[in-house]
């Protein structure tokens, strides 16, 4: 994970490469349209099937300022990684039912508080309720939906409603109206004028 990247250009090419690997990156500051207040980077380095140490290089083409004390380096052992997920997989939403009005529910018991991730892109307009009660919505693993939850057996439901959708719609009845309005006033104005 790369914190605090500091620069005056919007966006940056940025490279990451290892013996067996190159990716390139996007780092934007916070006055691109599209950074979302970003300001740290988690950065896939692939997989390596070597135990030896293998040297990152990171470049910037550019002048910018990078806080490296936070830098992070993480890795999954993949010795036991199948017997990991099948774990995982044991205290997964169950029963999950969609429908046709932005809903998404399920059942899940947990044998400990845990935060659920959920394999959908986290948006503002996502709501989640555990047990008929309200509970807060965060990005989780960079850009999905997560919920803290705790020990115990819950009914889980998400509903998304887009963001400013009722104020459009309300926005465009008003104005709907307005124009019908103008038209009639513009009509009787006419049949007086004759």
């Amino acid at each position: 994970m790369l914190d605090g990247v500091i620069t005056k250009k919007p966006r940056i090419k940025a490279k990451i490469s290892t013996d067996n690997m190159e990716k390139n990156i996007v780092l934007r500051n916070n006055d691109l349209t599209y950074a979302l207040g970003r300001d740290s980077y988690l950065i896939n380095l692939g997989y390596s099937d070597t135990s030896e140490s293998e040297d990152v290089t990171f470049t910037i083409p550019i002048e910018a300022k990078i806080n490296y004390s936070d830098v992070k380096v993480c890795y999954v052992p993949m010795d036991d990684y199948v017997s990991q997920i099948e774990e995982r997989n044991e205290e997964s939403l169950q029963n999950v039912l969609t429908d046709k009005n932005n809903e998404v529910s399920g059942n899940v018991t947990l044998s400990s508080d845990k935060v659920m991730v959920f394999s959908i892109p986290y948006s503002s307009g996502w709501k989640a309720y555990v047990d008929g009660k309200e509970t807060s919505v965060f990005r989780a693993n960079t850009m999905y939906m997560g919920i803290n939850m705790t020990k115990g057996s819950h009914k889980v439901v998400l509903r998304y409603n887009s963001p400013g959708l009722h104020l459009g719609m309300m926005a465009s009845a008003a104005g709907i109206i307005i124009w019908i309005l103008l038209a009639v006033a513009s009509k009787k104005k006419k049949q007086k004028g004759r």
